[in-house]
């Protein structure tokens, strides 16, 4: 697996949707995203469950996706699958994260 980045989710409203700024460590950058909205469509409470994502890429072009979101013990196991327009399966990045604060999750990500 090859390390993809790093995002830091703000947890709104309960865990019921969140927001994450991207970032990467890569020279060419090439999947900077500015802002991902992620609402939750499963009723769990807290941050654990399955949401719904939608970001856009410094190339302007948006993607959809899904997250889901477990926990064990005191860390938190991502997977997260982007969407084209077309709903076609475009990757998948499985992460590792921690909550920093009372309102942030960090997730590091890996390309599967």
């Amino acid at each position: 697996m090859d390390f993809h980045g790093i995002i830091v989710y703000e947890i709104i409203e309960n865990g019921h949707s969140l927001k994450g700024v991207y970032t990467n460590t890569q020279l060419n950058n090439e999947h900077q995203i500015m802002n991902e909205v992620v609402k939750k469509t499963s009723p769990e409470d807290g941050i654990i469950g399955v949401y719904s994502c939608r970001f856009i890429e410094k190339d302007k072009k948006a993607y959809m996706g899904e997250l889901e979101i477990k926990k064990i013990n005191e860390v938190y196991e991502c997977l997260w699958k982007v969407e084209d327009d077309n709903r076609t399966l475009v990757d998948t990045f499985k992460g590792i994260g921690l909550k920093t604060g009372n309102n942030y999750l960090s997730v590091s990500y890996w390309y599967l």
